[in-house]
């Protein structure tokens, strides 16, 4: 546990073993962690406004190797994040950072982000025989976050405003009537699915081989849900709530992938010289609709990535090595389902090569 300055507090406790029991072995990990503070900057005209966060994290992690005679172990974990921030994007022009930089204008009173995320994931592993091993995941992840934030001023963009002196004074409060909009900048992510994979060791001849091959049938997904409400100065450094926006009127929208990917990879040692050749290919569907346009699209693409490395050992403390390798990044739904060809996103590629000596 640690205390601080502007009530910064810090707590992280955890306690696990693991047991034998006549049905195997069972451990298990518990784990809290905490951490808050006030914060420390101040909000002009309203000093005692808190302007820090608080963060709470729990964690659960299991495990039970069972008492068989085939070697395996399930594993399962569960983590949940809640934090809450009074914090803001807007900085202050450069005569007031040199006046006081740890000041914020009165209009940055109601900004806030307020997230949590579920993260949890079921493995189980087993090895059949020394040279044979499986591990299969479901994962699931769930991340919220709304950050609640000054947008727009009397209906013009931030982005200048502070090189003007009669905007930063709207900001401070001091114009009467001036309208400012807060954007709920409301969004779920989501990430599950489910991963194969198995590793085989086995000799042709002289040679080693380690072969890698995997699936992975993979969901994401993520929904903005975003409004505006608008507040109004009184012209004495506050603002009050005027003009209550609906929830999905600004932003309300939904991007999805489902994708299927396959690998394999093999690891050939033969005397002095060892290849990784690898390769992977994916299966992208995508879905995009915009609830507020009626606009509804869906597309699909195929990509791949890959290539080898290779390491040749001259003596025990010096070796070479090199490759050449595909790389990929995916587009998202949005980009790539674009109807217009000359506005469609597609996936970016590049290729590496390397070649060099290591001494040890």
């Amino acid at each position: 546990f640690t205390y601080g300055s502007d009530n910064t507090f810090m707590g992280h406790a955890h306690y696990g073993t693991a047991v034998d029991t006549e049905n195997g072995r069972f451990g298990y990990l518990l784990e809290m962690y905490y951490q808050s503070s006030d914060g420390f900057r101040e909000i002009q005209g309203h000093g005692g406004r808190d302007t820090g966060f608080e963060r709470i994290e729990p964690m659960l992690k299991l495990f039970w190797e069972p008492d068989t005679i085939l070697k395996q172990r399930w594993e399962f974990k569960y983590g949940y994040t809640d934090f809450d921030a009074n914090e803001t994007y807007l900085g202050l022009s450069e005569s007031d950072v040199r006046s006081n930089p740890y000041d914020r204008y009165a209009a940055t009173k109601y900004d806030n982000i307020d997230t949590f995320q579920h993260r949890t994931y079921l493995k189980y592993t087993a090895e059949p025989t020394p040279d044979f091993q499986l591990e299969a995941t479901a994962y699931y992840n769930r991340f919220n976050r709304n950050w609640y934030k000054i947008n727009k001023i009397n209906g013009g963009s931030l982005h200048t405003a502070l090189l003007n002196p009669a905007l930063v004074d709207s900001l401070k409060g001091l114009n009467a009537g001036d309208i400012i909009d807060l954007k709920a900048n409301n969004r779920d992510y989501y990430s599950y699915g489910t991963q194969f994979a198995g590793t085989y060791d086995f000799l042709t001849g002289d040679v080693e081989h380690n072969v890698t091959a995997g699936l992975r049938i993979h969901k994401d997904r993520v929904r903005r849900f975003q409004w505006v409400d608008e507040y109004t100065s009184n012209g004495a450094g506050d603002f009050s709530l005027t003009s209550e926006g609906t929830p999905g009127s600004d932003s309300n929208r939904r991007q999805e992938t489902v994708a299927t990917a396959l690998f394999v990879e093999d690891e050939i040692k033969a005397g002095k010289w060892t290849f990784r050749p690898g390769i992977r290919f994916e299966h992208l569907e995508f879905d995009y609709d915009d609830y507020k346009g009626d606009i509804s699209r869906d597309d699909d693409l195929n990509v791949w990535a890959g290539g080898m490395g290779f390491t040749y050992e001259l003596c025990d403390s010096d070796r070479i090595f090199g490759g050449i390798f595909r790389g990929i990044s995916t587009p998202g739904p949005k980009g790539y389902t674009e109807p217009d060809d000359a506005e469609q996103t597609d996936e970016e590629a590049s290729l590496s090569y390397e070649l060099g000596w290591r001494h040890t």
